[in-house]
């Protein structure tokens, strides 16, 4: 089971981020609660496992929150 960390490309030291969360799910609401903006979110193995690629972690994709509220996961596709 991988877990996911998400930050905010943000100059402000202030921005409570990152947060790390078990799914794409708790992600998406976690973009609409941290207001609109643009968060990079990196997907990690549990301890001991790899993920599909073979590796500990990747780049999972990014969490788009847009000024009218919506919400618009991409993630990055699988290398093939």
């Amino acid at each position: 089971m991988a877990t996911y960390c998400m930050v905010r490309k943000t100059r402000d030291l202030e921005d409570p981020l990152p947060l790390v969360f078990g799914g794409v799910d708790e992600l998406t609401e976690a973009g609409r609660e941290h207001g609109p903006g643009r968060y990079h979110v990196d997907e990690f193995a549990a301890a001991g496992e790899t993920l599909a690629s073979g590796h500990t972690c990747r780049q999972w994709g990014t969490i788009i929150h847009q000024a009218d509220g919506t919400i618009i996961p991409k993630p990055n596709p699988w290398p093939e």
